[in-house]
């Protein structure tokens, strides 16, 4: 799960460069009650690195959070033309 003010941009660098997708979901901050955006995607371990690098790049103050997960089914959604 990553959250950012940027999550627009951080979605279209990852699917511009991971083989995975991104769920992008609207949200509000409750403390500073700015918008934010919660970007939701399954990797493995191998690209998990990558991907940090990746959100980091595009937005320095984003929050990252790693959950292990053992077990996803489904899921196969294909891009918009």
């Amino acid at each position: 799960m990553i959250i950012s003010e940027k999550g627009e941009e951080v979605s279209e660098a990852i699917l511009a460069s991971e083989r995975f997708g991104v769920t992008l979901i609207r949200g509000k901050g409750a403390y500073s009650g700015g918008d934010r955006e919660i970007l939701l995607t399954v990797t493995n371990n191998v690209a998990l690195k990558r991907l940090e690098n990746l959100v980091f790049m595009v937005d320095p103050k984003a929050l990252f959070v790693v959950e292990n997960t053992f077990y996803v089914s489904g899921g196969q959604f294909s891009r918009r033309n």
